[in-house]
Formats: structure tokens, C-alpha cells, sequence
């Protein structure tokens, strides 16, 4: 009975101790398990990271930019991660920018403004800004953006919109140099000015078209003037050209009829000096002048036989003349 009771005791004892012992190495691998699985961190294709150490409190600059991938670091240690996508900075609806034109009136502009992280750069981006960078890039956006829209009168914000927005996009770019920032792109939405300014400005803009709507109308009548005044001119130099023509065709005409009476007369004195050769009549001659006394007899008593019954005979004496007719 005593032998019993001993082995029993022992048998017991042994058992415990394994359970404790296995109980140890469940709560080992668990902690092992446990300790693993945090060592694990994982960057997505769009983003790099840099190594940190949360025992430490610290980053751990000297390993460099990490990329994409699982990556198995050490218990408590993480990346702090930067994507590489295309971000968006708004000043949109109530966020509108308020800014002072170079008329000293205040614009609200609704701008939006796209950027990359440059990789390369993230490491002295945190050294320099740890993670409040975005909040330094907004303050200096503005800066940059009411620096640029003074040097612009107000109405160049509904003329020369397109002007506007390079001026403001280069003076982003120009401000985000050495912020390791990329391929920075600005659009801009509405653009508010003051009631009463948009009043005035109205006004302002219908008076100047009215006085184009005018001086339109004066260039149109005095178009109209020109050709009027071109017309009558030359209609005058036509009338003179026409009078001239017909001054220049009468003297023709009258040349022409001159020419043909002396070639009438020639022909006529021609014909008379052949007749008289003819017919043999012979000059008288008073001095040295021929008085061709037959010839004309003849042409009297040719002239004579020629006229019909209705022909009229004037008979001259002395003085006077008398009227006969047949």
C-alpha cells in the first residue's frame, strides 16, 4: 500500500512538468510568431519609404530609400511612406484664394494645383519638414500665388486669363525649386471680384462698346463719303473725257467736211480748166490777171438750162436787183 501511493506522486509530478515545459514553448512561439510577423512591412508599387525604428524613436537615414515590396526589417520597425502618385492641392468653392490686383481690388481665385514627389528626395524632405511638408508647400503656394496677381490689373482676369495662369504657374514652380517637387501643373476655376467693382466694370465695358459701336458708325459713313466723293469724281473726269471725244470727233468732222469741199472745188476748178482748154476759150487778160470772160458765159448759160420750172432768177443793174421768177 505504500509502494502505491510513492509511484502514484511520481507519475503525477512528471506530468506537470511537461505541461509547464510545453506551455513555455507555445508562449515562445507565439512571442516568436508574434515578433515576426511585425518585422514585415510592405510598400505598394506607387510609393518608397524610409526605414523607422520605433524602440529607437528614430529614422534610419543611412539605409537609404526603400521601393515597392515586402520587406522583413525588426520588431518595431516600420516605414514611413511617401506615394509617388500624382497629388492634388486645391483652392476650390469655399477654399477660393483671396488676392489684391495691381488696382488694389481683391479677387477670389479658384485654383488647383497638381505635383509629384520626387523620390529621390524624401529623405531631406523629412529631415526637413518630418511630416508637416504639405503644410509648408500650401503656405508657400499662396505666397507665390498673391505675388504673382498683383502685377495684373482686374479686368486682365476675364481678358488675359491664360497670361494669368502661366505667370502664377511659373511662380509656383519657381518657389517649389529645391522642395523636391515635380512636374507641378495649375488650373484655374472662377474667378469673384467685388459687387460693386463688377458693377463699374460692366459699365466701363459697355461704354467702351457703345464708343466702338460709334466710331464703327462714323467709319461707315465716312466710307460712305469716300465712295460718294470717288463717284462724282469720276463721273466728272468721264463727262470730260466724253466732251473731249466729242470736241476732238467734231473738228474731225469738220476738218473732214473742209477737206472734202476744197476736193469738191478742185475737182470742180479741175473739170471748168479742162472744159475751157477743150473748147478753146481763150483769157482775156486785164494786167496780168486772166479774166476768163468765155468761161464763165459758158457756165452762166450751163447753169441756166439746168434749172427746172421752179427755179428763181434774180436779174442785178446798177444798184439795185430784181426779183423774177419763171
Amino acid at each position: 500500500m505504500g509502494k502505491g501511493e510513492g509511484k502514484g506522486r511520481g507519475k503525477g509530478g512528471d506530468d506537470g512538468a511537461i505541461i509547464i515545459g510545453a506551455g513555455c514553448c507555445l508562449m515562445w512561439l507565439i512571442i516568436a510568431c508574434v515578433l515576426l510577423g511585425t518585422s514585415f512591412d510592405v510598400i505598394k508599387p506607387t510609393e518608397v519609404g524610409i526605414r523607422y525604428s520605433d524602440p529607437g524613436n528614430r529614422m534610419l537615414y543611412d539605409e537609404g530609400v526603400y521601393k515597392n515590396g515586402r520587406h522583413c526589417l525588426a520588431p518595431g520597425h516600420e516605414f514611413k511612406k511617401f506615394t509617388t502618385q500624382l497629388k492634388y492641392v486645391g483652392f476650390m468653392g469655399g477654399g477660393r484664394l483671396a488676392c489684391w490686383t495691381k488696382d488694389k481690388q481683391e479677387v477670389n481665385l479658384e485654383l488647383g494645383i497638381y505635383y509629384q514627389i520626387d523620390p529621390k528626395g524624401v529623405i531631406k524632405l523629412y529631415k526637413k519638414y518630418g511630416n508637416k511638408y504639405l503644410v509648408v508647400w500650401k503656405a508657400m503656394m499662396q505666397q507665390a500665388i498673391k505675388q504673382s496677381t498683383k502685377y495684373f490689373d482686374t479686368t486682365s482676369f476675364f481678358d488675359d486669363r491664360n497670361q494669368i495662369l502661366r505667370n502664377i504657374s511659373s511662380a509656383i514652380i519657381n518657389q517649389l525649386t529645391d522642395q523636391h517637387v515635380q512636374n507641378v501643373s495649375v488650373i484655374m476655376g472662377n474667378v469673384q471680384i467685388p459687387e460693386a467693382f463688377e458693377a463699374a466694370v460692366t459699365t466701363k465695358v459697355v461704354t467702351q462698346q457703345s464708343e466702338i459701336t460709334k466710331l464703327t458708325s462714323r467709319n461707315y459713313t465716312l466710307v460712305l463719303a469716300d465712295t460718294t466723293l470717288v463717284n462724282a469724281d469720276a463721273q466728272k473726269r468721264v463727262r470730260i473725257i466724253e466732251a473731249n471725244a466729242n470736241a476732238k470727233a467734231q473738228v474731225i468732222i469738220a476738218e473732214a467736211a473742209a477737206t472734202a469741199e476744197t476736193l469738191r472745188e478742185q475737182a470742180y476748178a479741175e473739170s471748168y480748166a479742162y472744159v475751157r482748154d477743150t473748147l478753146g476759150f481763150n483769157d482775156t487778160f486785164v494786167g496780168s490777171k486772166a479774166q476768163n470772160d468765155k468761161l464763165f458765159k459758158y457756165i452762166w448759160a450751163k447753169s441756166l438750162k439746168d434749172q427746172n420750172g421752179g427755179s428763181k432768177l434774180v436779174v442785178g443793174f446798177d444798184g439795185t436787183s430784181i426779183k423774177t421768177s419763171s
